[in-house]
């Protein structure tokens, strides 16, 4: 069954940040539930997929530059991102975003390669450990324990989302 995403963004997006932030809670809980229980694994990824485009609705991009100074992506995570297909909405709109700042890494730190992460996550934690008054924003659980080990802030996507609600109300 074809999903029509666009049809649904507008009534999704009449309803205030804590309603959609319980949604994709919502959601992810349901996801979690049938994937425990091994029944519907199905329905479970349709909805951790419904779940990536209400967080794309819920944490508009245009937020991001507001609540950070500047916002650094790594070519190797650039690279990664806009690999993903048309069906992603970061792969769609990351290359045209204007106020991000595509940075070389030429290195990775030894303390992250020990680690063994993906390029994009070690490019990222790399960049953070050299870069003064920053948060590396990861969700792999690998990723973020070697960051905890090398005294790297970190931000998840959920972490974002949370802040660009609360700054919504400020803003």
């Amino acid at each position: 069954m074809a999903v029509n995403w666009n049809q649904l963004q507008s009534p999704y997006l009449q309803g205030d940040i804590s309603t959609r932030l319980g949604g994709i809670a919502s959601n992810l809980a349901k996801a979690r539930s049938l994937l425990d229980s091994g029944t519907n694994e199905q329905v479970a990824l349709q909805l951790i997929r419904e779940c990536q485009f209400l967080i794309e609705w819920t944490a508009p991009a245009e937020l991001l530059p507001q609540l950070f100074a500047e916002i650094l992506v790594p070519e190797g995570v650039l690279t990664e991102v806009t690999t993903a297909g048309e069906d992603d909405a970061a792969a769609r709109q990351l290359p045209n975003v204007a106020w991000i700042q595509v940075v070389k890494v030429t290195a990775i730190v030894p303390e992250v390669a020990a680690w063994d992460l993906g390029k994009g996550e070690s490019q990222v934690l790399s960049l953070a450990s050299t870069t003064t008054d920053c948060a590396a924003v990861v969700d792999d659980r690998a990723a973020r324990r070697c960051a905890q080990t090398l005294n790297i802030s970190t931000i998840s996507t959920g972490g974002l989302l949370v802040l660009a609600g609360t700054a919504r109300h400020h803003l």
